[in-house]
């Protein structure tokens, strides 16, 4: 490499750059002079090109400094001329001026041919020379100063003096620097590949890429591709990424027929050839597309039948939606817009998976709903789904309540029961000893007897109790009356009595569909008793065995028990010499002691209270029940009927058995799990058991506890007792002959006999519906005779004679 000067640091120094006499300047696009690391501001007069290093600049500099010289040339391209280095030696001088050269010290002179550009000769004017050779500071002494077209350069010389033609330069005006390219506002537009120039029309600096091809920088985006697809792929035709080859991605015809052959990526801006690659514009205008069908400003989307085409109708589901442009114009040689816009199905959403289900929700899963405020998409959770449902669908069938009463055209037991059922203030109770009065108080509740309505004008009963339930009716007298026969019409069920020789406890039996057993049972196995919302209940310490419930609500069957807040219970256990329930007098505490206030406590063994022993577990069974007298008697807590070495043990053991008690429709609330330590109570932990379900068995009833599978209205309900009587037989194709009815006492009756009907069963009388029309009955129903009990019968109720022979299905249940 050439050596073409030495300087000290602190030293300044200039250079010439002589271009060929004969040099197009039409060519020359741009110039770049290097020196060291500096990027040096050159300045172009006629042929030559000037540029300066001042004494500053060379103060931070030691050892080879390159000087370089870059051209861009519209024949040859780009072309760096490497021209020699510069030696900058240190020194012991300290830098205080700044200074530039007055006099060219570097004078390279250019070659430049259709292919190359060489350096032909290089002169030199030393202020300090090499080898103690000197030179001069004066240009106008210099021997061998440069000329153009044989002119010497010295003093004022104009282009004209040179010889030099003025040219119209297109891309360049009469200044060029690297930090500013000023260009031709109107120019010729260019062909050349990789020329530039200003489009007027866009305002915009575009870029030509060839084959017609010509980019408006900052307008559009274009993606270089590669078609494989075995046929041309059309300018202006709809594209999507299928592979990748050679760093490039390769593209097919979009169509909206699936997820993958929609994912637009552009459209293409010039024919692709077989294996040829092309640029597909990925955002910007394209034009020269037919947009004559299209009015301006049209969506047009991809369309769902011709791949790689446009349309301005919506593809219909389950097609692919995919706005890809939009039309600018409406004429044959148009524009479009293009900006793909994937329209995502609810599966391609963030956050969504359909391939994965779930069954059974839970209160905190959510839904979409849209708002009708706004239309606004808001989520809303099961649990809010659940209460709304809830509060819409106990309206309509508390106001159709009485559709439950009917079967067939039959009206079995049709408005039999409480119209207004009364409330329990209007109940009083008293006793002594075991003669129990109750008093249901004037106008607390009018009723139906076999569909004929009744008035209360203040009913009163005294009576001799039973350990355990005693049932409480009303009958066509108006009178009440202490009897258990739930297949009687002449009466209806008022309440139960439960008493345990000292305490009589009320509950509420107001059903509407009481006397019509097959729907009273069908309530049962479906309904049962339920919880509904509240209940949430904090317990005390181990000294302090209070507890403390919020108001909540229980469902047995169709009626509603609201209880208030409850801070007393009664705490209830059997007795195996009374073989009946004890119901103690309510208390603040729910765990009976040994003491009265202390000492370890009690639990149920085998109907004997016995205490627990030291560190033995037991349980107290907490229930929502349908009791309304006495005062705070509608929280019970069972006492458990085991103790038990563990929590875990505690927790697997079965709910209490009932003795003395037909039916129990309570619903768990909670399980209270105790300890004896150290002779006194310590509360362990209370398991929330508000959303089971579970039964509850009633030892000695012949009852079976109802399963939770068999709920299968709700899944919050809990069946406790069930009057589960099991179909042991049908009966089809009975015929009641027309002739056969006879009027007895204002009714029609009809005796159908059947061997398979016992003393203990009750029948379910279904009449097929191609013999409706020959019915004309306003009221029947069915019991079974309970004076035959070897062969049994049915006998059936008409207030009207039927018009013909009537083909009925007997079910006869045990």
């Amino acid at each position: 490499m050439l050596e073409l000067k030495e300087i000290k640091k602190g030293d300044s120094i200039s250079f010439l750059f002589m271009l060929p006499i004969d040099y197009d300047l039409d060519r020359l696009k741009s110039f770049k002079v290097k020196f060291g690391k500096l990027s040096l501001i050159g300045g172009l007069t006629d042929n030559y090109i000037t540029a300066q290093v001042t004494s500053a600049q060379t103060w931070r500099m030691v050892g080879k400094q390159e000087l370089t010289f870059t051209i861009d040339d519209a024949n040859i391209g780009i072309r760096k001329l490497l021209t020699g280095y510069v030696s900058v030696i240190a020194t012991n001088e300290t830098f205080n001026d700044l200074s530039v050269s007055e006099m060219i010290d570097i004078n390279v002179i250019l070659t430049i041919n259709e292919t190359e550009i060489e350096v032909s000769d290089v002169l030199y004017d030393y202020m300090k020379g090499k080898d103690g050779q000197t030179g001069t500071s004066d240009y106008s002494d210099l021997t061998n100063k440069p000329s153009i077209n044989s002119v010497e350069l010295s003093g004022n010389k104009t282009s004209a003096d040179l010889g030099l033609a003025d040219a119209d330069h297109d891309h360049f005006e009469q200044t060029l620097t690297p930090d500013v390219v000023e260009y031709q506002l109107t120019p010729t537009t260019p062909t050349v590949q990789g020329s530039q120039f200003w489009d007027d029309a866009y305002k915009v600096l575009s870029t030509v890429l060839g084959d017609g091809v010509v980019l408006q920088n900052g307008l559009e985006m274009y993606v270089r591709v590669l078609n494989k697809t075995g046929v041309q792929i059309n300018d202006g035709e709809v594209v999507y990424i299928n592979d990748a080859q050679g760093n490039k991605p390769t593209v097919k015809l979009a169509i909206a027929m699936t997820s993958i052959q929609s994912e637009v990526i552009g459209v293409a801006t010039q024919n692709i050839g077989i294996n040829a690659e092309g640029f597909v514009t990925v955002f910007g205008t394209v034009n020269g597309f037919n947009t004559s069908g299209y009015i301006d400003g049209a969506n047009m989307y991809l369309s769902s039948t011709n791949a790689g085409k446009l349309t301005d109708i919506v593809p219909a589901y389950p097609n692919h939606k995919v706005e890809v442009a939009k039309a600018l114009n409406s004429t044959s040689n148009g524009a479009i817009f293009v900006h793909p816009n994937h329209i995502l199905e609810l599966g391609e959403l963030h956050g969504v998976d359909l391939t994965q289900t779930k069954t059974t929700p839970i209160f905190a899963d959510s839904l979409l709903l849209q708002d009708s405020v706004g239309s606004i998409w808001k989520k809303i959770t099961w649990l809010n789904i659940q209460g709304t449902l809830k509060a819409y669908f106990d309206t309509i069938y508390s106001t159709a309540a009485n559709l439950l009463l009917k079967r067939d055209k039959t009206e079995i037991g049709d408005t039999h029961g409480f119209i207004n059922p009364p409330n329990a203030s209007n109940f009083t109770i008293s006793n002594v000893d075991n003669s129990i009065t109750l008093n249901l108080l004037a106008n607390a509740g009018n009723y139906k007897i076999n569909g004929t309505d009744y008035v209360n004008s203040g009913l009163s009963l005294t009576f001799t109790a039973n350990l355990g339930q005693n049932f409480i009716n009303v009958n066509s007298n108006g009178l009440l009356i202490e009897a258990f026969d739930i297949l009687d019409l002449t009466k209806t069920l008022v309440c139960t009595i439960n008493w345990d020789g000292t305490n009589a406890r009320l509950s509420d039996e107001l059903h509407l569909s009481n006397r019509n057993l097959i729907e009273h049972k069908k309530q049962h196995d479906t309904d049962g008793a339920r919880w509904v919302s509240g209940f949430i209940t904090s317990f005390g310490s181990s000294a302090n065995n209070t507890f403390s419930s919020a108001s909540g609500v229980i469902r047995d069957e169709e009626r509603y028990h609201n209880i208030a807040a409850k801070t007393q219970g009664v705490i209830a256990y059997r007795n195996a010499t009374l073989n009946a329930m004890i119901f103690d007098t309510a208390t603040t505490r729910f765990s009976k002691l040994v003491g009265t206030t202390s000492g370890a406590p009690y639990y149920d063994l085998n109907g004997v209270l016995t205490a627990l022993a030291t560190n033995r577990y037991g349980i107290m069974w907490m229930y929502g029940t349908n009791a309304k007298l006495p005062t705070n008697s509608e929280i019970v807590f069972i006492m458990g009927q085991d103790a038990y070495t563990s929590v875990a043990n505690t927790q697997a053991a079965p709910q209490p058995t009932l003795v003395g008690m037909t039916i129990a429709e309570w619903k768990l609330l909670y399980r209270v799990i105790i300890r004896n330590v150290g002779g006194s109570l310590l509360f362990v932990r209370a398991d929330d058991l508000r959303v089971q379900t579970t039964g509850l068995a009633i030892s000695g009833s012949g009852l079976t506890s109802l399963p939770a599978s068999s709920v299968t209205e709700n899944n919050y309900g809990n069946v406790q007792i069930a009057i589960d009587r099991l179909k042991t037989l049908q009966v089809p194709n009975e015929t009641l002959i027309a002739a056969n009815w006879a009027l007895v006492s204002g009714y029609y009756e009809y005796d159908l006999a059947n061997a398979n009907i016992t003393a203990t069963s009750f029948v379910d009388v279904i009449i097929n519906e191609d013999t409706e029309e020959n019915i004309a009955i306003a009221k029947a129903s069915e019991f079974k005779q309970t004076n035959v009990s070897s062969n049994g019968s049915v006998k059936i109720f008409a207030k009207n004679l039927p018009s013909g022979n009537i083909v009925v299905t007997l079910n006869i249940y045990e």
